[in-house]
């Protein structure tokens, strides 16, 4: 017996993973990027002195200075040589969110039919099979 459906199960949690790491880019970028790095700045002061002054990483970091996760240096490059993926998943995104938006107070505010139908339906079809 061969293992396609344990083959077809990994497939589809390494795509549920890719697509969990592009969502945090998406949502948390400068965690995913960077994580908690931290680049120290060396000032000299009119008196002679250094002062250090300790700086999160950001894209306005000195080269060198910080450096970028695994999985944003693919994404990022991935996004910049097929920028229509990105592109298509940024406005899909907020097709997704408007739709859960607009959907929440159609579904609160419709009636739903009841469990026994209506009342006046079912005593015609009483009545119909009385005569």
């Amino acid at each position: 017996m061969r293992p396609h459906g344990l083959v077809l199960l990994v497939l589809s949690l390494v795509y549920v993973l890719l697509a969990l790491n592009v969502l945090l880019l998406s949502i948390a970028p400068h965690y995913t990027m960077y994580g908690d790095q931290r680049y120290a700045r060396h000032t000299p002061q009119p008196d002679g002195t250094v002062k250090d002054e300790v700086f999160p990483c950001s894209t306005l970091a000195p080269a060198g200075q910080c450096v970028l996760s695994r999985m944003s240096l693919l994404l990022l490059r991935f996004s910049y040589k097929a920028w229509i993926f990105g592109a298509v998943f940024y406005w899909g995104t907020w097709l997704f969110l408007l739709s859960v938006l607009a959907g929440v107070p159609i579904a609160l505010c419709r009636r739903r039919p009841r469990a026994g139908g209506d009342p006046s339906e079912q005593d015609r079809l009483l009545d119909n099979v009385d005569a």
